[in-house]
């Protein structure tokens, strides 16, 4: 995990720097939630509980590619 830590970082400080100009209020809320999963490293279970990864509202996960770094 050290060594994906710091590009998960950027990943995630971006998202949060970007999103309040494109995202609703809504999005905002489920984009920290997501932000603070995936720094746990626990993305994996937050994205299984509240969908599938191919379902509808999958688009609008800006961070549910890093489900697989709860795998790892």
């Amino acid at each position: 995990m050290a060594r994906l830590f710091p590009a998960l970082f950027v990943t995630v400080l971006l998202s949060l720097i970007s999103a309040p100009f494109v995202l609703s209020q809504a999005d905002l809320q489920a984009l920290a939630r997501s932000a603070v999963a995936a720094a746990m490293s626990w993305s994996n279970i937050l994205f299984w509980t509240e969908s599938g990864y191919f379902e509808q509202g999958g688009e609008t996960k800006a961070l549910l590619h890093t489900w697989s770094l709860g795998v790892e």
